[in-house]
C-alpha cells in the first residue's frame, strides 16, 4: 500500500474512466482500474493506493467489491485463468484468502453478502454466477444466467436470506437470485422482475430491512412491491414506480 502523496507512488498516473466505486467499510471507499485500487477516506483525510502487479499481489485488477460493514475487498485477476483475492485494509500485507478455478476467461462483476459469502459473476462465454465462501475459498455453487453480454452488474441485499439482484446493461432485464444454504449443500433460485414497458435498469440499491430499488435510464425510481417477496411458486416480482426525473426537478 502506497500513500497517493508518497514518492514510490508515481504521481502522473491517472485511473481513466471510472464505471463506478465500492465502500470497504463504512469509512472508505475504493475504485480500481489497470492494475491499481485507490482508496479514498471518507473524511478527506487520506488516500491510498495499492499496485496489483506481481503474482502475490494480483496481475492486474478486472473488478472490484468491498464489504459493507467489514474492512475487507476483494478483485479479481485481469488475465487468463485469473484468481480472487481477498484482502484486509488498511493493512494490505497478504491475502486473507485466494479463490482459485472459478473461470478460465474473466470476471465482470462481484458482490460481497452481509455474511461470508461473495458472489462472483463470469464473463464470456462461461457467463455464470458463483457463490464462494470468502474465508475458506471453497466454491459453493455456480449456475449458467444465459446472458453473454459482458455488461452486468451484481448487487447483494443486507438482509437474510441472501438475495442477488443482477442487472444488464442496456437492456430491460433484471434478475433476482436466492441463495438458501442447508449444511454442505448451497442453491440458487432464480425469477425475473416483471418491469414497466421501456423500463432499463441502470443500477440497483438494497435497503437494511431488504426492500429493492433501481433507476432507470430515464432517471425515475422504482421499488419492488410489498406482495413481491421472493416466492418459489412465482414466477416474477411486479414493480411500482414512486419518483420520476420530473418531480426531482419541479
Amino acid at each position: 500500500m502506497h500513500p497517493r502523496k508518497s514518492l514510490s507512488y508515481p504521481q502522473w498516473v491517472k485511473l481513466g474512466k471510472i464505471d463506478g466505486f465500492t465502500f470497504v467499510g463504512r469509512d472508505t471507499v475504493a475504485v480500481g482500474c489497470g492494475c491499481h485500487i485507490i482508496f479514498y477516506a471518507v473524511d478527506g483525510t487520506s488516500e491510498n493506493v495499492y499496485i496489483a502487479n506481481s503474482k502475490q499481489r494480483g496481475d492486474g485488477v478486472a473488478c472490484l467489491a468491498g464489504h459493507r460493514t467489514a474492512p475487507l475487498f476483494a478483485f479479481a485477476e485481469k488475465c487468463l485463468h485469473p484468481r480472487i483475492l481477498v484482502f484486509s485494509y488498511p493493512a494490505v500485507e497478504g491475502p486473507v484468502s485466494v479463490l482459485k478455478g472459478g473461470t478460465m476467461g474473466s470476471y465482470i462483476s462481484m458482490a460481497f453478502s452481509e455474511v461470508e459469502y461473495l458472489v462472483t459473476l463470469s464473463g464470456v462465454p462461461q457467463s455464470s454466477i458463483m457463490v464462494w465462501c470468502w474465508r475458506t475459498g471453497v466454491q459453493l455453487a455456480c449456475t449458467d444466467t444465459g446472458i453473454g453480454s459482458p455488461f452486468q452488474k451484481l448487487s447483494c441485499s443486507l438482509s437474510s436470506p441472501t438475495i442477488i439482484c443482477h442487472i444488464v446493461r442496456g437492456k430491460s432485464t433484471l434478475r433476482l437470485w436466492e441463495i438458501n444454504v442447508c449444511a454442505k449443500l448451497c442453491c440458487l433460485t432464480s425469477q425475473k422482475v416483471k418491469l414497466p414497458e421501456k423500463t432499463i435498469p441502470v443500477d440497483v440499491c438494497f435497503t437494511n430491512d431488504g426492500a429493492l430499488f433501481f433507476v432507470d435510464d430515464r432517471g425515475d425510481v422504482y421499488q419492488a412491491s410489498d406482495q413481491s417477496k421472493f416466492n418459489t411458486k412465482s414466477s416474477e416480482h411486479e414493480i411500482f414506480s414512486i419518483l420520476n426525473s420530473n418531480s426531482l426537478l419541479g
